[in-house]
C-alpha cells in the first residue's frame, strides 16, 4: 500500500470519527451547559421544600461516558450523582444490600424518609427528587419518572438525565471513600470509590 492510500485511509478514518463517532465541541458544551443548569436547579430544592434532604454539592458527580469524556454520538444521556448530607449516619452492609440507620440521626428530615424499620428508604428519596424536578417550570413537558435506582429526566430535545442521589462515606479500612446509592429495592448499595470517580 503506497503513502497516498495510507493518507487517504487515515483521512477517512478521522472524518468518520469526527462526523459519526465523537461528540462535537458544540454538543459537548451544550450538554455541559444543560448539566450545570440542572445542578443549579437541584441546589435550590432544599430552599423550596423544607422536607427535602440537605444537599452537599461538593459530592455532586458527573459519571458515565459523558463524565469520562468518552461519550459518542448522539448526546442522549448524562448521568449525575447528587450528594446528600448524612449527618454521620451509620450504615450496615448486608449480603446484597446496605441499610442506613435513621434512629440516631440528629436531623429530622432524613428520619422522615424512614422505611418503618429505622432505615432510610431510598425509594422515598428518589420520589422527592422526582417531585421537585416536576416543579421546575422549564421541565413542564419533560418526562420524569423513577426508574429502579435513578430518577430519569427525559427532555423534549431527546437529552436524558439519570439522577442518582447518594451519600458519601468516610474513609474505610481499605483507604477508600464510597458513594452509597439506591439499589432499586428501597435500600442502598456501594458504588464509585471517590478515588476512582471522574
Amino acid at each position: 500500500m503506497d503513502g497516498d492510500n495510507i493518507k487517504s485511509i487515515n483521512t477517512c478514518f478521522k472524518e468518520f470519527l469526527a462526523n459519526t463517532v465523537n461528540l462535537s465541541h458544540e454538543d459537548y458544551e451544550n450538554g455541559r451547559s444543560s448539566r450545570n443548569w440542572l445542578f443549579n436547579q437541584i441546589s435550590k430544592f432544599s430552599e423550596r421544600n423544607t422536607d427535602f434532604p440537605i444537599l452537599v454539592p461538593a459530592y455532586n458527580l458527573t459519571f458515565g461516558s459523558f463524565g469520562r469524556k468518552t461519550k459518542i454520538q448522539p448526546l442522549d444521556d448524562i448521568d449525575l450523582m447528587i450528594g446528600l448530607k448524612g449527618f454521620n449516619g451509620k450504615y450496615t452492609p448486608h449480603s446484597d444490600y446496605i441499610t442506613i440507620e435513621t434512629d440516631k440521626m440528629p436531623n429530622a428530615k432524613l428520619r422522615s424518609f424512614d422505611d418503618g424499620n429505622n432505615n432510610i428508604n431510598s425509594r422515598k428519596i428518589l420520589e422527592i427528587f422526582k417531585k421537585e424536578l416536576k416543579n421546575i417550570p422549564q421541565y413542564k413537558y419533560a418526562e420524569i419518572k423513577r426508574n429502579h435506582e435513578v430518577v430519569t429526566l427525559q427532555l423534549k430535545s431527546g437529552l436524558n438525565f439519570d439522577i442518582v442521589p447518594c451519600f458519601h462515606t468516610t474513609k474505610e479500612i481499605d483507604g477508600r471513600e464510597y458513594y452509597l446509592i439506591p439499589n432499586g429495592e428501597g435500600t442502598w448499595k456501594k458504588n464509585w470509590s471517590s478515588n476512582d470517580a471522574r
